[in-house]
């Protein structure tokens, strides 16, 4: 009988590894990066794409300022140089391998440019990083995270900063989800949402913005740390709540 049970114990104990095994190479299933070129070459639907710590200058890409082979990404032509555009792609995931988000650095050379620019995308998540424009003199006309048409779109755990022009911009979006994100240094605002339906924003810093912390038109379900907020252009209290400074 003790050998049977034993015998029982000794199954079960190697089925839970068996199964401990399975989870590690699903968390591991990530198309892990250290360079511009990897990370662009990684850009298709149904990608978790893990960069790991360092600076991804995306002027150095081998294909920049050309046509790109891709499906999923172009560089589209700015009044002073190219920006990156992530198209037509669905369950893409662009994530940090470092907890560090200081440690993960996207960075744009024009200053015209969007640092990240998606179009029509679906399911797309951005987590972890720091993304703007390189220190240089002068002013930016270009944002850091734009997205236009995009359904279910997430960026957690991310610090956007200028001089890029807005730290997080949503045209014809439906659903956005931002959580702990620091915003800063933008020169017209932090956040703008245009034609844009259920944006929430959790746990969100913006501060040393030239112009409003948020700008919010022409959309609905728009709220704030679970409160719900009306169109307008808004500034940011010490508290972390927003001020309404017009309607």
């Amino acid at each position: 009988m003790m050998k049977k049970l034993c015998l029982a114990l000794s199954l079960l104990l190697a089925l839970a590894l068996l199964a401990g095994c399975g989870e590690t190479e699903k968390k591991d299933d990530a198309v892990k990066v250290s360079t511009v070129d990897e990370l662009l070459a990684a850009i298709a639907p149904d990608t978790v794409i893990e960069l790991a710590p360092g600076t991804y200058d995306l002027s150095t890409a081998s294909d920049y300022n050309t046509e790109s082979d891709s499906a999923f990404y172009s560089w589209d032509e700015v009044f002073d140089g190219v920006q990156l555009k992530i198209k037509s792609v669905t369950n893409l995931t662009i994530r940090a391998a470092s907890d560090n988000p200081t440690e993960t650095v996207i960075t744009a050379v024009p200053r015209y440019a969007n640092v990240m620019y998606f179009v029509k995308c679906e399911n797309i998540t951005v987590s972890g990083i720091t993304a703007g424009h390189t220190v240089e003199p002068g002013a930016c006309s270009g944002g850091v995270l734009s997205y236009d048409a995009c359904k279910n779109i997430s960026v957690e755990s991310c610090r956007l900063y200028g001089c890029g022009t807005i730290g997080i911009e949503a045209m014809r979006c439906d659903v956005l989800s931002a959580k702990g994100c620091e915003i800063y240094d933008c020169s017209y605002d932090g956040v703008s949402i245009y034609e844009t339906t259920n944006a929430s924003f959790e746990n969100c810093s913006i501060h040393d913005i030239d112009g409003p912390c948020v700008s919010a038109f022409e959309g609905s379900g728009f709220t704030w740390n679970g409160t719900a907020m009306e169109e307008g252009v808004y500034d940011m209290n010490s508290d972390g709540s927003l001020q309404l400074l017009a309607g």
